[in-house]
């Protein structure tokens, strides 16, 4: 089988090459092979170009493709690789992640086990970086499923970007990003993707997702994302029945709760856990955690890994 890789890159020439290296890294097995591997410069400014170059003439790389195009954001970059991909599937990669050896071996296979199955993801791994460039690593440890998981997905987005590998025909009947979300875009493309075709995953950590600064504690939550989140449900949540819809609305609030905590927001927090659907014990709940000084929840989160809503929870 045939693997078009796609890595979207913006001005981060000090880890892009880190990233292309852990595809090249890639554990060699006879029912894959890396046909090409697709940067798109998203209208970089710094010297990505240059170290591309640089290193695809010194390891004479021909599977290694560059592309720059003016900034339209990741969704426009993946879009671009995609379109230019010609492999059998196509496989996703952030430039500031590193894939792990053998992601590649474990996750092709499930096309081979089942011709209805056209998206694999997998685990990963957080590494969370210290000012002195130390880091420490947690893995993440969530519930997947197989087959048909549209409900199981709009409950909780379970699918890290860089695990993910696409049938390339799914491109065909799917479409390409929405280049009109600019967060949470993925999450829209991979409930497109569930609309027709059955899902699988791979239970062997597939990447290193790297996370600095402030981007540590938050986990990336925001709230932009949170409202980005909100707009890609509300387009979804209508192909579900209507007991379905309440358990995703639920897990919503659950999650929206979540956000207004960890960013620190002790009023918006409170807020949603009064005008929301939750039970009166959740609501009890949150309400303690919103009251507890936000350095200490960011504490438990990172060195112990705390779900603050048992299993309902969105990343």
């Amino acid at each position: 089988m045939k693997v078009s890789v796609v890595i979207p890159s913006y001005n981060n020439e000090s880890l892009v090459i880190e990233a292309i290296q852990s595809v090249y890294n890639q554990a060699p097995d006879p029912c894959y092979q890396i046909y090409e591997v697709i940067v798109v410069d998203d209208g970089s400014m710094d010297r990505t170009e240059q170290v591309i170059e640089a290193y695809r003439t010194e390891h004479r790389l021909d599977t290694l493709i560059y592309i720059k195009q003016q900034n339209g954001g990741p969704s426009a970059a993946r879009n671009t690789g995609m379109l230019r991909a010609t492999g059998d599937v196509i496989a996703f990669l952030d430039s500031d992640d590193l894939w792990l050896q053998d992601k590649l071996k474990h996750q092709v296979i499930e096309f081979q086990r089942n011709s209805q199955v056209g998206l694999v993801y997998g685990q990963y791994i957080n590494r969370v970086y210290q000012k002195n460039n130390e880091y420490d690593e947690y893995p993440v440890i969530k519930r997947f499923y197989k087959g048909r998981i549209k409900k199981e997905l709009l409950l909780l987005n379970f699918i890290g970007t860089s695990t993910v590998v696409i049938k390339r025909e799914a491109v065909t009947r799917v479409g390409l990003f929405n280049t009109k979300i600019r967060l949470a875009e993925d999450y829209d493309y991979w409930l497109r993707i569930a609309d027709h075709y059955e899902a699988s995953y791979c239970e062997s950590p597939a990447y290193i997702r790297r996370f600095y600064g402030e981007h540590n504690t938050s986990g990336g939550r925001s709230m932009k994302m949170l409202y980005s989140t909100r707009e890609v449900i509300s387009s979804h949540i209508r192909t579900l029945d209507l007991s379905d819809q309440r358990e995703v609305l639920i897990a919503q609030d659950i999650s929206e709760i979540q956000t207004y905590i960890l960013l620190g927001d002790k009023m918006g927090a409170l807020r949603k856990i009064a005008n929301s659907r939750t039970s009166g014990l959740l609501k009890a709940k949150y309400a303690l955690l919103a009251l507890v000084p936000i350095k200490f929840i960011h504490h438990l989160k990172a060195r112990r890994g705390v779900r603050l809503s048992g299993s309902l929870r969105r990343e």
